[in-house]
């Protein structure tokens, strides 16, 4: 990096990380049950963009907090280890987890995992057991690639202490706890001037991911 940081990922960490975090879990969410409330909505007003300037400012708000984990982990490497192959694979892991996680954000743009209803506090969300099973997939392939030393060197990491398998826990886990805290209702206008609350799956799918490739 310009600013001295050294390089926090390779081009061939970069290749694994679109793999692992976007195939499946995108494939996944494709399979995401409709919303509680769907039916309620008011029609989409069909002269509205399908990604939205409200959306592309939570691209950049989820891209930001992603990196920021990222850095946070890649910059407590740096202060522990120096710039090397620790603090890589530590941001390496950090941003893998932590997209990985992302697509529990991408289920909904109004529903977040602290929301809870009935007497049984359940979530409004339909169980999606697909995105689980291609979650659960996702983090064993990641647990082989540092596991197997072949994977290892390939994508240039080298194992790393129980300490900073902490931090990298944090720095997965803190963007999906932020992002899911500030999820918020979003208006947009209709064709008779009145206003809607957009809670698509769909969308939701295409800002977060976005945010991930963005981070990426």
């Amino acid at each position: 990096l310009g600013i001295g940081l050294g390089e926090p990922l390779n081009a061939m960490q970069l290749l694994w990380i679109n793999l692992i975090s976007d195939i499946a879990p995108g494939l996944a969410l494709a399979l995401e049950a409709p919303e509680p409330d769907v039916l309620s909505l008011p029609p989409r007003n069909p002269e509205e963009p399908i990604v939205r300037k409200d959306d592309f400012k939570r691209i950049a708000f989820e891209s930001a907090v992603l990196s920021a984990g990222t850095m946070g982990a890649y910059g407590y490497g740096i202060m522990k280890y120096g710039i090397g192959p620790q603090a890589g694979t530590m941001a390496f892991m950090g941003l893998t987890l932590g997209q990985i996680l992302h697509a529990l954000s991408c289920r909904s743009e109004k529903y977040s995992i602290y929301d809870r209803v009935g007497a049984n506090s359940h979530s409004p969300l339909q169980p999606n057991r697909y995105l689980n099973t291609a979650l659960a997939g996702s983090v064993a392939l990641q647990g082989l690639a540092m596991a197997v030393p072949g994977l290892r060197n390939l994508l240039g990491i080298t194992p790393i202490g129980p300490v900073d398998w902490l931090v990298v826990g944090g720095a997965a886990v803190t963007p999906l706890l932020i992002n899911e805290a500030t999820k918020g209702t979003i208006r947009i206008p209709l064709q008779n001037n009145g206003s809607a609350t957009i809670n698509s799956a769909g969308i939701a799918g295409i800002t977060s991911m976005a945010a991930e490739e963005i981070t990426a």
